[in-house]
């Protein structure tokens, strides 16, 4: 598509440079992209503010197409688009309905990334801007 992808490998959560709008914020939290084919296998593990460990995967397409999520408390498929190089969109549902949707976008350097994601948990709206860093 467009060469090698620089989101591929490990992202560490800067804690202190996001914001979980309503928090608190987890306490960490690493992300993993591994290439799959023409998409990618995703692994987040979390640490969450009460210090419970979260875990959840998938492996998904940029078409637009939705692919199970396992694991994940939130949503259980994710639909992925490539935006451009830099530029990943993600829309998450739970039972058939949009939960979250967000977009990675990686930064000067590609030595970190902007998560950015907005929905509803439980009825409430939610905002997270994470900001990762390449590990």
């Amino acid at each position: 598509m467009w060469g090698a992808d620089p989101f591929i490998g490990a992202w560490k959560l800067n804690v202190e440079k996001s914001k979980f709008d309503p928090g608190p914020p987890p306490r960490s939290g690493t992300v993993t992209y591994e290439p799959q084919g023409e998409g990618l296998k995703l692994t987040l593990d979390a640490i969450d503010a009460e210090g419970k460990r979260q875990s959840y995967q998938y492996t998904a397409y940029f078409d637009g197409k939705d692919y199970p999520v396992i694991g994940s408390p939130v949503n259980d498929t994710v639909a992925l688009r490539r935006i451009d190089p830099y530029t990943i969109e993600f829309i998450s549902k739970k039972d058939g309905r949009v939960v979250r949707a967000a977009k990675a976008v990686l930064l000067s350097g590609a030595l970190s990334y902007r998560y950015i994601a907005k929905g509803k948990l439980k009825g409430q709206p939610f905002e997270i801007i994470a900001v990762y860093e390449k590990q």
